[in-house]
């Protein structure tokens, strides 16, 4: 006798309070995201300490029963911008995940296409920063690419990446992290020592050449450095 078929899951979008869902966000990040910060730490930073009133957070929840459950989300941050002279409210599209076993095209758009129609009356635009993995998907749910961001940053704590390389794909660094730690984070701890001290060392011969001042506003001396 043939076993009983299992019927497809039932999906629905929901816009939430991010604080009403924080263990169910924190999750998804923890287990779909890595996010650098911890998802406590990262939480806070978009929902309580944000400059700008962030209050709703775009859910994905799968029906089962009487209950609902989310296994996928995307975060709307808002964002005010000058444009044309007035002031403009926009939205980043961030952190959008879905759990590993409903990350199908289907439930997936539906979040994102929700999303859109949410954001399309509450800003005037909105923009986001998707990784490699998710640029189909959101192409294919009307996010048009209007341009290639690169991000350029310049180290200045060696150590404080020991954590974060454990969590990264295989490589050398991370096999070495995760071989000896205590070894790793002492001998990042010492580099960046060196580099402190070398730093200030050429800190203080500039400070001998230069003075470093405040003016009240430019003045000739501006247009004579850029020409």
């Amino acid at each position: 006798m043939p076993p009983p078929s299992v019927p497809p899951p039932t999906y629905r979008t929901a816009v939430r309070n991010p604080h009403d869902v924080r263990e169910e966000i924190c999750r998804l990040w923890r287990e779909n995201l890595h996010p650098a910060l911890s998802p406590d730490e990262r939480f806070r930073w978009l929902y309580v300490e944000a400059p700008h009133e962030n209050s709703a957070v775009l859910a994905l929840e799968v029906i089962q029963g009487e209950a609902a459950h989310v296994v996928g989300a995307n975060g709307m941050v808002p964002r005010l911008f000058w444009l044309s002279g007035q002031e403009v409210r926009a939205a980043v599209s961030c952190d959008f995940a879905v759990d590993r076993v409903h990350r199908s095209l289907q439930p997936a758009l539906m979040l994102l296409k929700a999303f859109l129609n949410e954001v399309n009356s509450r800003f005037h635009f909105v923009y986001g920063f998707p990784n490699g993995k998710a640029e189909a998907v959101l192409k294919r749910a009307g996010f048009v690419e209007v341009g290639r961001a690169r991000r350029w940053v310049k180290v200045l704590r060696y150590a404080h990446y020991a954590d974060r390389l454990e969590r990264h794909e295989p490589s050398l660094a991370s096999r070495l992290v995760k071989s000896n730690r205590f070894v790793a984070t002492t001998c990042l701890k010492a580099f960046d020592a060196l580099r402190i001290g070398a730093h200030r060392l050429r800190q203080t011969l500039l400070l001998r050449k230069h003075e470093v001042g405040t003016v009240a506003a430019p003045d000739q001396r501006w247009d004579e450095l850029w020409l």
